[in-house]
């Protein structure tokens, strides 16, 4: 949060950077924004004769209670009218309404002018139009959806874990019991009563059975 609201200032676009770091508002726009086009903008500069300071009211000064990017808290004497030099448009709710419902996200031909309401406080914030609606269907959507695909992935990982499991030789598992010079069988043996494919260790102390 700034300690003081930014100056507006009409100065060419190459000082754009300079007066940011300054603390100041360039009216000019660095990139064009598809469908605005390059009107004019209405807003005063600091240097300009029509300029009455960045929030000004018909007989009353304007106490900033609270000023950031994203909100602005202004006093004032009710019922006046007052003019904030920022642009209006469908982004801005004033005291939990939004009375530009029917502008673009800004619009820069016109200029920003509201009615001081009977409390004397005008309470700004940003709120994009459908943020509330977009977050909503995102968590509704996008929650399942990864539930899901934990679900497929985990799925895909068993049925991977049981396709290795068949294809895997029968005296595999006799790999591995032995140093790498022990001597393996070259067909599993089969014990006598399950009839389970087993592992005979040829060692010193195994006796080999003669097959029945």
């Amino acid at each position: 949060m700034a300690a003081d609201p930014p100056v507006s200032v009409r100065e060419h676009r190459d000082a754009y950077w300079a007066n940011l770091r300054r603390n100041r508002v360039s009216l000019v726009a660095v990139q064009p924004v598809f469908g605005y086009g390059s009107g004019a903008i209405v807003r005063a500069g600091i240097h300009e004769e029509r300029y009455k300071g960045e929030f000004n009211a018909d007989g009353s000064d304007v106490d900033v209670r609270m000023w950031s990017p994203n909100r602005i808290v202004l006093a004032a004497t009710p019922n006046d009218r007052m003019r904030v030099n920022v642009n209006p448009g469908n982004y801005w709710v004033l005291n939990g309404k939004r009375p530009f419902r029917a502008y673009r996200p800004a619009e820069p031909a016109i200029s920003f002018v509201v009615s001081v309401p009977r409390s004397g406080v005008v309470d700004m914030r940003i709120r994009p139009y459908l943020l509330t609606f977009g977050s909503d269907m995102m968590v509704r959507f996008t929650v399942p959806l990864l539930v899901l695909l934990v679900l497929q992935a985990a799925s895909l990982a068993g049925a991977a874990v049981l396709a290795y499991r068949a294809r895997r030789p029968p005296h595999a598992e006799c790999e591995g019991r032995e140093g790498d010079d022990a001597p393996r069988p070259a067909e599993p043996t089969r014990h006598e009563g399950n009839g389970a494919a087993g592992c005979t260790r040829l060692d010193e102390d195994a006796h080999l059975q003669p097959p029945r």
